[in-house]
């Protein structure tokens, strides 16, 4: 039994840079560090500062086909003035592995080119019969616009307290992005990022997003370290949207997700 906990402890910690990033972005490698949506909230918080209407999300993953295991999230925008908040909740795991975490934005715009957010995160992890734990982390990024076209970004997560119970450590990470996108035209965006998290190596991704009708985008994307492609679609329609996106792992295999959002 600890065996199989500590499997699947192993691969929530190699997946927890890629999952609960929201399908467009993960359709896209995971390349949204510059780019502005919903899931800002879990790859750069400083997006959703460009959001200006009030919005709801939910997303569904399965990580790992043949695992029992699965990811659920939300997300809720305000913008208020130039002023954004947000809360999200993601959930990782199964009926007896649980890894929670919950986190409350405050994103602000400084002019139509400067944007920065902060993000404070609280974690929880319980497995059955053997406890739970606790610890928080905090989050800041920024995004900077180059004319029109344009959008440089970057993102720190760090832990913050560690829980009481040193049996269950927290998968939490000091992780560091940064990326660039360009809008080469009304209809394409090309997305980079460099992702480094600490004791390990450094991925660098590529990631395309191609609207080939007003109401229909088209995503791909690869990952270099390790090998990774990355494929979805997003559909909008007025105020709702569906996306959808599905990902490799070089072990586990494919992962799917869908998500739908609504703006107020």
């Amino acid at each position: 039994m600890k065996c199989l906990f500590g499997i699947i402890f192993l691969i929530s910690v190699n997946a927890s840079a890629q999952i609960n990033v929201g399908p467009r972005f993960s359709g896209m490698a995971s390349t949204g560090v510059s780019l502005s949506d919903v899931w800002s909230v879990h790859e750069n918080q400083a997006g959703i500062a460009a959001v200006m209407r009030a919005s709801f999300a939910v997303a569904f993953q399965k990580p790992f086909a043949g695992y029992d295991l699965s990811t659920q999230a939300a997300a809720m925008i305000l913008p208020v003035s130039n002023n954004v908040f947000a809360l999200s909740i993601q959930q990782y795991g199964n009926g007896t592995y649980k890894h929670q975490k919950t986190g409350l934005s405050y994103a602000r715009s400084f002019g139509d080119q400067l944007f920065a957010a902060i993000t404070f995160n609280h974690h929880m992890l319980r497995i059955d019969g053997y406890g739970s734990s606790q610890t928080y982390s905090v989050e800041a990024g920024a995004q900077y616009k180059v004319g029109r076209s344009i959008s440089l970004g970057v993102h720190v997560a760090t832990p913050g307290i560690r829980g009481s119970d040193r049996d269950l450590d927290l998968p939490v990470e000091t992780r560091v992005q940064l990326g660039a996108s360009c809008r080469i035209s009304e209809k394409l965006i090309l997305a980079m990022s460099v992702d480094k998290a600490f004791h390990k190596h450094t991925d660098v991704r590529t990631g395309l997003e191609y609207r080939a009708i007003e109401m229909l985008a088209l995503r791909g994307g690869l990952s270099a370290n390790p090998f990774r492609q990355f494929a979805g679609l997003g559909v909008n329609y007025k105020k709702l949207n569906m996306d959808i996106s599905v990902s490799s792992q070089p072990i586990v295999g494919y992962s799917p997700q869908i998500s739908l959002s609504y703006e107020l």
